[in-house]
């Protein structure tokens, strides 16, 4: 994820981190800071500590100057978030629902929506306007309910075959 920031003294701070690794990398006007540890960076008077992370917020510290690179999350975004593992549990603990459409639940179904809702709750973050995270939690919830609904007919269809 990418973040960038004017401030006034400091001038154009860009921050970013990987999805997959979290590596952390800090410009400032253009220069790339290098870096001691996760956390800390400097290059010649330059220095900034990193504090935070993308659900508690960013903030970076460039040599005493507290600068927001992200917002805490909200407790909109952890309720959207939630849904899906939310609905994933009704569903599949409720005989009549199941049998219209069957979806895994238990530690399989709350996995597989919680880690749905996971990733919906950091990709919410990336959007600005409110229906841009309504989208993604929507998104999160029909992926999190047909991959449920895919293992659950899987897991019938081997128990079938396996009676036989």
């Amino acid at each position: 994820m990418r973040f960038e920031k004017e401030h006034n003294t400091i001038g154009k701070i860009e921050y970013t981190e990987s999805f997959w690794t979290g590596r952390r990398n800090i410009t400032v006007n253009g220069i790339a800071l290098n870096r001691i540890n996760n956390k800390n960076f400097e290059r010649d008077d330059l220095k900034a500590t990193v504090m935070g992370s993308i659900l508690s917020g960013i903030v970076i510290n460039v040599n005493g100057t507290y600068v927001t690179m992200c917002n805490k999350s909200t407790p909109l975004e952890y309720v959207l978030a939630f849904i899906p593992l939310v609905l994933i549990i009704i569903w599949a603990n409720s005989p009549k629902l199941y049998s219209i459409i069957p979806i895994i639940g238990g530690a399989i179904g709350g996995g597989v929506s919680g880690g749905c809702g996971a990733v919906s709750l950091i990709y919410m973050k990336l959007r600005k306007n409110i229906y841009g995270k309504i989208l993604v939690a929507l998104i999160s919830l029909v992926v999190a309910f047909i991959l449920c609904n895919i293992i659950a007919v899987y897991v019938l269809v081997l128990g079938y075959k396996n009676i036989q």
